[in-house]
């Protein structure tokens, strides 16, 4: 199996405000995810952090796991392979979105 990554873009509202982007990245049993705050976000007067675990910075946030503790992870709300925030947004199947 090869390497697949998955990119996101993450806005806010009717507008569809850009907020930042989520790359989705898996690779045998390994994955892993990275946000990013987008620029013009961190220069709006009216940004927001996404979680408290996520400040504004242009740094990115990185979060790692494997299929077997992403399949615990959902069962026992344990670490995830994303960002918290994103839960209800991750890929699970070909066509379906998790929830949380």
């Amino acid at each position: 199996m090869g390497k697949t990554t998955r990119r996101v873009r993450v806005a806010l509202g009717e507008a569809l405000r850009p907020v930042g982007e989520i790359v989705f990245e898996a690779d045998g049993r390994r994955e892993t995810s990275m946000f990013r705050y987008a620029a013009d976000w961190l220069a709006d007067p009216g940004r927001f952090a996404v979680a408290p675990t996520m400040p504004l910075a242009a740094a990115p946030f990185y979060s790692a796991g494997s299929r077997e503790r992403r399949r615990a992870a959902l069962r026992s709300r344990r670490r995830r392979p994303y960002p918290l925030p994103f839960g209800a947004v991750v890929p699970r199947r070909r066509g379906r979105h998790g929830g949380l």
